[in-house]
């Protein structure tokens, strides 16, 4: 199925690997003040290097050592020619947790908030790689998930320092599909509830 695009909008995938599966989570982000050319090569590169960083300075420290993040790729949601930018992490960005990590499919759900309502007006970021003792049953244990919070709200200040900004892209309005996708600021992160969260496609053998 073909993407709904926007050419001022950039997706950026972080790819990281558990026990042999491969993680991922996709971001988007707009310029704050766009030239007239819009997106460019050393504007993208940039990006990546705002979220590289943020995964190693803010991110690793919460999840375990047998999860890494390998890449980073942003890609101008362009039609036609869009600028894209993969970066292999070298080394990888390793988790600092020195602790067995949950099952692949075990993940905390942030979610990110806009000012508006709507399924358009929210999205989700998750976080494999979490320990036994961060958690306790299916929730994530208060400490832990006070760390962690902060940790994912580091992602907008840093972006906004460096003149991006994070949102919410939304390709369906009322189960129509957009002719162009809308991009909506996000005003910051949600642990919400602490619950745990299962997904069945990072089982082994479901996935890469």
């Amino acid at each position: 199925m073909a993407d709904v695009y926007n050419p001022e909008v950039a997706k950026v995938v972080m790819t990281g690997r558990l026990n042999g599966q491969n993680v991922q989570n996709a971001l988007y982000f707009q310029m704050e003040q766009p030239p007239e050319t819009g997106w460019t090569r050393v504007g993208m590169e940039g990006l990546v290097a705002v979220v590289a960083s943020w995964l190693s300075v803010d991110m690793a420290p919460q999840v375990s050592n047998q999860f890494a993040w390998q890449t980073i790729a942003a890609t101008q949601l362009s039609e036609d020619f869009g600028i894209q930018v993969i970066e292999q992490l070298a080394p990888d960005i390793v988790g600092g947790v020195n602790s067995e990590a949950l099952p692949n499919n075990v993940a905390a759900v942030a979610s990110i908030v806009t000012g508006q309502r709507g399924r358009s007006g929210r999205g989700r970021i998750y976080i494999a790689g979490l320990t036994r003792g961060q958690t306790e049953q299916s929730y994530i244990k208060g400490e832990s998930a006070v760390a962690l919070d902060a940790a994912i709200a580091e992602l907008l200040p840093a972006a906004a320092a460096a003149g991006f900004v994070l949102g919410v892209y939304s390709r369906w309005h009322k189960k129509v599909k957009r002719a162009v996708g809308v991009f909506t600021p996000a005003t910051g992160f949600n642990l919400s509830d602490g619950v745990l969260d299962s997904q069945r496609g990072r089982l082994p053998g479901r996935g890469d």
